[in-house]
């Protein structure tokens, strides 16, 4: 248990380290898939009941969503087909996975008990409230599954960009927010395109007026673009890239103490 709560630990601060890396802020809701393991390895006592289905749950759809993101420097999902009934399908295979996993989270007492799933009776009312939280956290969860499975098959296209123009924005349209974006829009045979991208790549590319991208589209049609376009320009971010590094390694030291110190010798 003690290397499951280190093993959990470790990934959560890699989750958190990516989003602020890349700007890419979806890495945190891989959080989400990890926090009934989380609560199972700080609860546990000596008698608990181990669900082990629960555990290859969570892991598994971890890197199910995670595919979705790996490796992913600029993307277009306007350019994606929304099939509504494959979404759906999906949405419900998701919604019962997480529901499952954070039921019995609750009802082994690794978590607060907020739906009462631990008594033998409890109301209606308070496990429709506590669901909606769930409910609500499904549909993002699903656009990266759906995004994982439109990545299984990517046929490659090269596409030139022309009068490229780079910008910020946050939740809620201002050039700087907490949830702030890196958008780039260009022109590509009269057509307007938007790319959203990672914070890295928008340091390195902001001041180019032409692309030339070499981009895979999925499975479903979204448009994705995994090499970088201008690799000269990796001087431009080598500065940022070290301090990051630095930071992360440090970081990482430091979480990786914090846990062997909490689960071997507290939990």
């Amino acid at each position: 248990m003690a290397w499951l709560g280190l093993i959990t630990w470790i990934t959560l601060y890699g989750c958190f380290f990516m989003a602020a890396y890349t700007g890419r802020f979806s890495w945190l809701l891989l959080c989400v898939w990890w926090m009934p393991v989380m609560g199972m390895c700080l609860s546990y006592r000596s008698g608990m009941n181990i669900n082990g289905l629960m555990v290859i749950i969570c892991i598994v759809m971890f890197l199910i969503s995670r595919k979705s993101l790996t490796d992913v420097k600029m993307w277009n999902l306007k350019m994606r087909k929304r099939k509504s009934i494959l979404f759906g399908i999906e949405y419900l295979f998701c919604l019962l996975f997480l529901y499952y996993c954070f039921w019995q989270a609750q009802k082994e007492g690794y978590l607060w008990d907020i739906q009462g799933a631990s008594l033998e009776i409890t109301s209606p009312l308070r496990i429709f409230l506590g669901s909606l939280p769930i409910i609500a956290l499904a549909f993002p969860l699903t656009e990266m599954v759906y995004n994982s499975l439109d990545r299984i098959w990517c046929k490659k296209r090269e596409v030139v960009l022309l009068a490229c123009k780079f910008f910020t924005s946050g939740a809620n349209g201002e050039e700087r927010g907490l949830w702030q974006g890196y958008y780039l829009d260009a022109i590509h045979n009269g057509v307007n395109y938007h790319f959203k991208m990672t914070k890295r790549n928008y340091h390195m590319l902001k001041k180019e007026k032409n692309l030339r991208l070499q981009v895979k589209v999925g499975l479903l049609g979204g448009w994705y673009v995994t090499e970088n376009p201008c690799p000269d320009y990796v001087k431009k971010v080598r500065k940022g890239d070290r301090r990051a590094a630095i930071i992360g390694t440090s970081l990482l030291l430091l979480v990786s103490v914090a846990g062997v110190w909490y689960f071997w010798f507290f939990a």
